[in-house]
């Protein structure tokens, strides 16, 4: 990648946040509610090209679901 990319901080997370930051995802029940629980699980892209090849390896190949998010400079 060209500029910074900030991995999820769910992968740093001890098993047992893990599984609360999974199950406040599972429970949310407003659209707020659910961007909040998402936010563990946020890669964050300082450039917009960066985003978009991930997303084609992650999305297009892989059939994965990505949570993201472009850092305004």
């Amino acid at each position: 990648f060209k500029g910074s990319v900030e991995e999820p901080c769910f992968l740093i997370l001890k098993e047992e946040a893990q599984e609360q930051a999974l199950l406040q995802l599972s429970q949310a029940e407003t659209d707020d509610d659910t961007q909040l629980a998402k936010e563990p699980l946020v890669f964050c892209f300082q450039i917009k090209n960066d985003m978009d090849i991930f997303l084609n390896e992650c999305l297009d190949k892989n059939s994965l679901v990505i949570n993201r998010m472009l850092m305004e400079i």
